[in-house]
């Protein structure tokens, strides 16, 4: 019940753009390899299937006739990898200017809530990130957040590799607030810090909503037309309740 309660319903998670159905035609099984961190609960390797982010771009490239391996690694290893072209892309990214010099963004599978979190007890308020000036912020390298405080430089930022370290960080009076998904941080609270569990609270308002996308490299020959297959099959999975099914599968009813 906790876990339902701490994302964001249903119809927020999908914000597909529908595009005009003109058919798939079969990819002959061609696999692709996306790479990822574990960012439970969207994705990761001991959740079930992996996660339902990462369930539901498989069922989109499935009905495109196409098999689809997840690697997981550090964050920043798999950018870069797929960068080069080693990956074919990534599952559940962000989108951000930069990225999309290297990166084809097909239709978004999901939504994310990005917010600032501290000590409750801390009192901490703000109505503009220039209210922030005071505090050690503990963000994720390479993680994108939200265009303007990523864009803050007057913010102290203190960027570590994992959620947890910066639970940590907060815990310990290291960092003042911290920033990520909501729900990642609900999830990392109830399953690692359970002793602290009623010591945080969540500011408001949010930093942002962010779109979460299964995004494929430029390097890699075809990417447009992956990208146009994935939105079909993306399209067919939510008409034909398959999307429904496997979110259930998750604990979302």
């Amino acid at each position: 019940m906790k876990k339902r309660k701490a994302l964001i319903i249903l119809a927020s998670f999908f914000c597909l753009i529908l595009v005009p159905w003109s058919g798939i035609a079969s990819a002959g099984g061609e696999k692709l390899i996306f790479a990822t961190d574990s960012w439970a609960p969207y994705y990761g390797p001991d959740l079930k299937n992996n996660g339902f982010i990462a369930e539901i771009t498989r069922a989109a490239f499935k009905k495109a006739g196409y098999e689809i391996e997840i690697k997981f690694m550090d964050w920043n290893r798999a950018m870069q990898m797929a960068k080069k072209g080693k990956y074919d892309g990534i599952v559940g990214a962000y989108f951000s200017e930069e990225r999309a010099n290297f990166f084809k963004y097909p239709d978004s599978i999901g939504n994310v809530e990005v917010v600032l979190c501290g000590r409750k007890g801390d009192n901490i308020k703000f109505t503009s990130l220039e209210d922030l000036k005071p505090y050690k912020i503990g963000v994720l390298r390479g993680y994108v957040n939200s265009k303007e405080f990523d864009a803050a430089s007057f913010l102290k930022k203190e960027p570590v590799e994992k959620t947890e370290i910066n639970i940590k960080k907060l815990l310990k009076g290291r960092v003042d607030l911290i920033v990520d998904s909501k729900a990642v941080l609900q999830d990392r609270i109830n399953r690692n810090f359970k002793n602290a569990v009623g010591k945080f609270e969540f500011l408001t308002p949010a930093l942002q909503t962010n779109k979460l996308y299964t995004i494929l490299s430029k390097t890699v020959p075809g990417y447009e037309k992956k990208a146009e297959d994935f939105n079909k099959g993306l399209k067919m999975i939510l008409e034909d309740g398959t999307v429904i099914e496997i979110l259930k599968r998750h604990g979302f009813e």
